[in-house]
């Protein structure tokens, strides 16, 4: 785990291309330190997929960078055509934690 995050917005924009599918909108959470690493976090919604584009989503998030996960799934049938789904993902990476640097930061 080095010292910068992944990306997580350029990331996913190159898998969700590779995929085939639109990412709306990005809503970040909060970066959290436990002990000597640093998590960051980023959840989306995705409606109208086809159970192969969720499927290659899930691999590609998870087996593009080893520092990358899927922390939560919910998938539901959509409501105008019940072969698509909606998807709400929250997707986390880690760094290394920065020791401070002498006095206290805001």
């Amino acid at each position: 785990i080095g010292a910068e995050p992944v990306r997580l917005e350029s990331y996913l924009d190159r898998i969700a291309q590779k995929v085939g599918v639109t990412i709306p909108q990005y809503n970040p959470g909060q970066s959290v330190t436990k002990g000597a690493f640093v998590t960051h976090s980023m959840r989306i919604e995705l409606r109208d997929l086809t159970m192969n584009q969720v499927k290659d989503l899930l691999q590609a998030i998870e087996s593009d960078s080893p520092v990358v996960v899927v922390t939560s799934l919910s998938l539901n049938h959509n409501f105008r055509d019940r072969q698509k789904l909606d998807v709400k993902l929250q997707i986390e990476t880690y760094s290394q934690a920065v020791a401070a640097s002498g006095g206290k930061g805001g």
